[in-house]
């Protein structure tokens, strides 16, 4: 998903551009991963869990809506939309598995964007999804500005405020959070070597 996501940053699509093969093949591939019931997965022994991948895998695709004419992509990206829906904790957020469980900012940082995908796409989900989302990830801003991984206290650390600052610009969010985000970047940019752990 990520890869796919690189080739239609660089102006490719499944159907146009230097990297059209690739990018097609990418594309037919994470159809091949969504499953009957939504859930766009592949083998995740590796990962905590298929959220992230859903996550990405539904942003890609619907990156490539507008370029691939099928109704069965459609078809796809509505019942990934649901999965999301379904999976929400009644707090807004998720987590690595989907079932509605508390969340966490980089899981559901990723659904956000996600969403935005779909909307940008044509696909209907309710604002109420990405509503409580925001509110969830706007919960998880420390005094400091960062953002904290989990509702209950928590370091800020660079990759989970980065995350969370771009999910809520997608969803129209403005003012004190976002400046405040970013203010904390600027005083803790992201090294190679950060010791982070990501």
């Amino acid at each position: 998903a990520q890869g796919l996501l690189a080739l239609l940053g660089s102006g490719s699509t499944p159907t146009a551009g230097p990297h059209a093969q690739p990018a097609r093949r990418a594309a037919d591939f994470l159809r091949r991963c969504c499953r009957p019931d939504g859930l766009i997965a592949g083998n995740e022994a590796a990962a905590h869990g298929p959220m992230y991948s859903h996550a990405y895998a539904t942003l890609a695709l619907a990156e490539c809506c507008g370029e691939v004419v099928d109704p069965d992509l459609r078809r796809q990206l509505r019942a990934a939309g649901q999965v999301i829906a379904g999976s929400q904790h009644a707090a807004g957020g998720w987590r690595y598995q989907p079932v509605p469980t508390a969340g966490d900012a980089s899981v559901t940082a990723a659904m956000l964007v996600a969403i935005r995908g779909l909307v940008e796409a044509g696909i209907d989900v309710d604002a109420a999804v990405a509503d409580r989302a925001s509110d969830f990830i706007a919960r998880l801003q420390n005094p400091d500005g960062g953002f904290r991984y989990l509702a209950e206290p928590g370091p800020s650390a660079a990759p989970r405020t980065a995350a969370a600052v771009f999910a809520l610009q997608l969803a129209g969010v403005r003012g004190e959070p976002i400046r405040r985000g970013l203010q904390w970047l600027d005083q803790h940019p992201l090294t190679l070597d950060s010791d982070d752990g990501y």
